[in-house]
């Protein structure tokens, strides 16, 4: 079910929030972070947090990190911000623009892309050696026309939380 939610939200780039209260502390034995099993590789993942124009379509694999993000550019000061999951990409990833120039430097936490000019832009992040996520066919700029491969994904805003009384291994 919550791999069926979060690839709705993404092709509708809906902004989500996850909430999972466990106690690690206490009487009795400790009890896992949920965030360090599967329910962790759905929820933790790459997403937009910026674009530089408008949303095209994005998809999320949370089987292997593979990301594709199209959107249409407007003109801009700043750059499309792409938030990069550490825990889909253990040996690093790698990311290459279709329509733009990634500005960001290599392996950092947030991929930044400038559009090249008025064109789409497709930004792919893998794992080095994966074939990377495919998006379906037909324009950008108006909204996500479906998943393209199988996968899953979040909106632009979402975002995992957890109180478990210990820091997540994940970052905020």
């Amino acid at each position: 079910m919550l791999h069926n939610t979060m690839t709705q939200a993404d092709q509708r780039f809906i902004g989500w929030q996850y909430w999972q209260y466990t106690s690690t502390v206490g009487a009795g034995t400790a009890k896992p972070d949920p965030f360090l099993g599967d329910i962790g590789n759905e929820l933790v993942r790459t997403y937009p947090q910026a674009t530089a124009g408008t949303p095209g379509s994005m998809v999320f694999d949370s089987a292997n990190g593979d990301f594709v993000y199209r959107y249409t550019p407007h003109p801009s000061p700043m750059p499309t911000d792409i938030y990069v999951s550490d825990r889909h990409y253990p040996d690093g990833y790698v990311v290459h623009a279709d329509g733009g120039t990634v500005t960001s430097t290599p392996g950092a936490r947030v991929v930044t892309v400038r559009a090249d000019g008025a064109g789409p832009v497709t930004v792919h992040i893998n794992r080095p050696g994966s074939p990377g996520a495919t998006l379906p066919t037909g324009p950008a700029g108006t909204g996500s026309t479906g998943t393209g491969s199988t996968g899953s994904s979040s909106g632009p805003t979402g975002s995992a939380g957890s109180s478990s009384g210990s820091p997540s291994p994940f970052g905020s």
